[in-house]
C-alpha cells in the first residue's frame, strides 16, 4: 500500500482515501483548545469551499458533455431511422444463397459493420397500464403481480418496543436496529436564504 501527496494532503494510492495532512502544522492530532477548534473549522471551510467549486465545475463539464453526446445520439437515431430498413433490403440481395434459394448466411459483413436478417416473433407490450390492469383483473387475475411491503410506522408500539429491545429477535424477524444517541453536526458553509440567530 503506497501513499501519494496531492496539494497539502496525503492519499492512499489504491483506494483514493485521504490519509491526512502532509504537514499538519497548527492542526494537532486531537483537538484540545478553542484555537484548535477554530483551526479545524477554518480548514474544514476551506476544504468544503474547494469541494463545492470543483463539484460545480464538474457539473458544468458534464452538462456540456451531455449536450455533445445528445447531438451524437440524435445523429445515430436519424441514420438508423432513415436507412436501417433500407440496408436490410440491400443486404438481402447481396447474401449468398444455397441451391434451393435459401440463405447460406443471414449476415452481410464489410469493414464498417454488419447487417443481419432475423425473423422476430410478434410481442405484446403494455401501453396503458391502468386500462391493461383492469382488463387482466377481470379476464386472468393470475397474471396480476401484487407486491407487498412492510410499513414500519404502522407496526404497533408494543411490537416495535419488543423488536427494538432485542437485537437477536429483530434480526431473526428480518429487521435491523440502528442505535440512537447524540449526533454532532458541524456546518461551516451557510446555505443561501437562511438567517439564523444565535440562541
Amino acid at each position: 500500500m503506497g501513499f501519494v501527496q496531492i496539494d497539502e494532503y496525503i492519499y492512499d494510492e489504491e483506494t483514493g482515501e485521504c490519509a491526512g495532512l502532509a504537514n499538519p502544522g497548527y492542526l494537532p492530532a486531537s483537538l484540545e483548545t478553542e484555537d484548535d477548534l477554530q483551526h479545524y473549522l477554518r480548514r474544514l471551510m476551506e476544504s468544503e469551499t474547494r469541494l463545492q467549486a470543483e463539484e460545480k465545475q464538474y457539473q458544468s463539464v458534464l452538462a456540456n458533455v451531455r449536450k455533445m453526446v445528445q447531438r451524437r445520439r440524435s445523429q445515430v437515431e436519424w441514420l438508423r431511422r432513415t436507412y436501417e430498413s433500407q440496408s436490410g433490403k440491400i443486404a438481402e440481395t447481396l447474401l449468398p444463397r444455397k441451391a434451393d434459394g435459401s440463405f447460406r448466411t443471414k449476415t452481410y459483413r464489410c469493414p464498417w459493420g454488419s447487417v443481419s436478417l432475423r425473423e422476430t416473433k410478434p410481442t405484446l407490450k403494455i401501453q396503458e397500464k391502468d386500462v391493461a390492469l383492469a382488463f387482466v383483473k377481470m379476464e386472468c387475475p393470475d397474471a396480476v403481480k401484487v407486491e407487498e411491503s412492510v410499513l414500519v410506522s404502522r407496526i404497533p408500539d408494543p411490537v416495535k418496543e419488543m423488536l427494538m429491545n432485542d437485537h437477536t429477535t429483530a434480526e431473526a424477524y428480518g429487521f435491523h436496529l440502528t442505535e440512537g444517541g447524540n449526533a454532532v453536526k458541524v456546518q461551516v458553509l451557510e446555505k443561501e436564504g437562511t438567517d439564523e440567530t444565535e440562541a
